[in-house]
C-alpha cells in the first residue's frame, strides 16, 4: 500500500474529529512549563504560543463571527486551522462545540484532485462553514464578503450583529513571495475588498510547519486524556498517521498550486537502486528550506493577490 493510500485509509477508518482534547494538547505543549524534550520542541512551542496569541487577539478584536479562514489545502493553512480550532475550543468550550468556522476555499485553475479530496476531509474533521468559490482572488473575496453580509443572523448568534467578515486569517509565512515585509495584522489596500489580513504563522519556518504536523503529541484525534510528553522527533522516520495533510506531500510535492505549475520538488527525487525507477521522498525530508518552491514552475509569479498565497 502506498503512503497516499495509507493516509486516506487511516483518515477514513478512524474518522478523526477535532475535540477539546486536541485543543488541550496544543495549549499544554505551548506552555513554557511543559516538559519539552528538545530545543527543537521548545522553539516549536514558542511559535505555537505566538500563533495562539495572534488568533486570540483577532477574536477579541473582531469577534469569532466576523473572522474567516482562507484555506487552500496547503500545509501552512492546515497548521493555522488546527491552531484556530484550538483557540475556539479553549476560550469558549461550550458554544464552540456547535460553532462552524467560516472558511473560504478559493479553487485555483485546474486544482489537484488530491487537494479537493483533502479539503472535503478537513471540512468533516473540523466542522467548517465552508464556501468554495472559483475565480480570481480579488473577485472571489469580494463575492464572499457580500455573501456573508447577506446571510441571515442565526438565533444562537447573540454576540453577533451581522455576518460581516472583518478579518481573514491567512497561512502566509515570511519566506513566501512578498511575505518578507508583512505584519501580523495588515489591512488590504488599493481596490481590494476591505478587511484585515491576520498572519498567525508568519514567522514559522518550513521545518517547524512539519514539526507541528508530524508531532506525536499534537496529532488530530488524540485519545482522551491528551498523550504523554513526546520523545524527541526522529526526522528520518514517520511518527504518526493521526494528523492529516494533503497526500501530495507524501510523494515529493513541497508547495501546492495548480496542476499547470506545480510538480514534485526535484530536490526530493531519488532512483530506486533495485528497479531503477524514479521515486520521491516526502516533503518533510527536504533539507534546504530555501528550495521549498523548487517544484513551482514560476516561483516569483503569484496570480492575483500575492499576500494571500499559501502553500
Amino acid at each position: 500500500m502506498s503512503s497516499e493510500q495509507l493516509l486516506v485509509t487511516t483518515i477514513t477508518k478512524n474518522k478523526k474529529k477535532f475535540t477539546a482534547h486536541d485543543a488541550a494538547a496544543v495549549y499544554n505543549f505551548s506552555s513554557p512549563s511543559f516538559n519539552h524534550s528538545s530545543q527543537q520542541d521548545k522553539q516549536l512551542a514558542q511559535n505555537i504560543r505566538t500563533g495562539l496569541h495572534i488568533i486570540e487577539k483577532a477574536i477579541n478584536t473582531y469577534g469569532k463571527h466576523h473572522l474567516a479562514l482562507s484555506f487552500n489545502g496547503g500545509k501552512d493553512c492546515t497548521v493555522l486551522l488546527h491552531l484556530l480550532a484550538s483557540v475556539l475550543l479553549h476560550t469558549n468550550p461550550t458554544s464552540s462545540r456547535t460553532f462552524k468556522i467560516p472558511t473560504l476555499y478559493i479553487r485555483c485553475t485546474s486544482p489537484f484532485p488530491q487537494v479537493e479530496s483533502f479539503v472535503t476531509q478537513v471540512n468533516s474533521c473540523y466542522s467548517l462553514d465552508l464556501v468554495s468559490l472559483s475565480g480570481s482572488m480579488k473577485d472571489v473575496l469580494a463575492r464572499y464578503l457580500v455573501l456573508r453580509q447577506q446571510q441571515q443572523q442565526q438565533p444562537s448568534d447573540s454576540d453577533s450583529d451581522s455576518r460581516e467578515i472583518k478579518a481573514v486569517l491567512v497561512g502566509t509565512r515570511r519566506t513566501d513571495p512578498h511575505g518578507g515585509q508583512l505584519a501580523e495584522f495588515e489591512e488590504t489596500n488599493g481596490d481590494w475588498p476591505r478587511f484585515m489580513r491576520v498572519h498567525p504563522v508568519l514567522d514559522w519556518g518550513y521545518g517547524q510547519i512539519w514539526d507541528f504536523l508530524r508531532h506525536p503529541y499534537l496529532t488530530l484525534g488524540a485519545l482522551s486524556p491528551p498523550p504523554p510528553p513526546p520523545t524527541p522527533l526522529n526526522n528520518n522516520k514517520e511518527t504518526t498517521t493521526s494528523q492529516i495533510w494533503c497526500s501530495l506531500y507524501n510523494v515529493g510535492y513541497t508547495s501546492l498550486g495548480s496542476t499547470h505549475n506545480t510538480f514534485p520538488n526535484p530536490e526530493l527525487r531519488v532512483t530506486n537502486e533495485g528497479t531503477g525507477e524514479v521515486e520521491w521522498r516526502p516533503a518533510w525530508e527536504l533539507k534546504d528550506a530555501a528550495l521549498e518552491r523548487a517544484g513551482r514552475e514560476s516561483r516569483a509569479k503569484i496570480l492575483s493577490n500575492p499576500d494571500l498565497d499559501d502553500s
